[in-house]
């Protein structure tokens, strides 16, 4: 992982598609280096992370977790740019990723991943 670059307000508020709380240990690929990290939410576009180590804006990455889907576990991974790493406070790195790929098998998994965390916020 390379040097972090400070991320306009803007893009933050310029955002594609509503996000939803999804807090989950997940695992970044970086250049074949793998990476420990913490997903924040989540949205028919893309992620928010926070990560110890900061990741190049622009940069090539592969996301990869395990979450229940309907009833069952799923392992997903999404290849991924990186929109924005910005410092957040003293030991971890706020980190937009966008999805650049995913099979359909992904993409259908990802729809009920956003629908059962959507339901969360009406239910709870």
């Amino acid at each position: 992982m390379e040097t972090s670059a400070v991320v306009s307000q803007s893009t933050i508020e310029n955002r594609r598609d509503e996000r939803y709380v999804f807090c989950q240990r997940a695992q970044l690929e970086v250049d074949g280096v793998i990476y420990p990290i913490r997903t924040l939410d989540v949205s028919r576009s893309g992620f928010g992370i926070i990560s110890q180590a900061p990741v190049s804006n622009g940069g090539q990455c592969t996301i990869g977790f395990t979450a229940l889907i309907g009833n069952q576990i799923t392992r997903l991974k999404f290849s991924c740019v990186t929109s924005y790493c910005i410092l957040q406070g003293l030991t971890g790195y706020r980190i937009g990723l966008s999805i650049t790929h995913a099979d359909p098998a992904m993409r259908a998994s990802l729809r009920v991943l956003i629908e059962q965390c959507a339901a969360l916020i009406k239910t709870g």
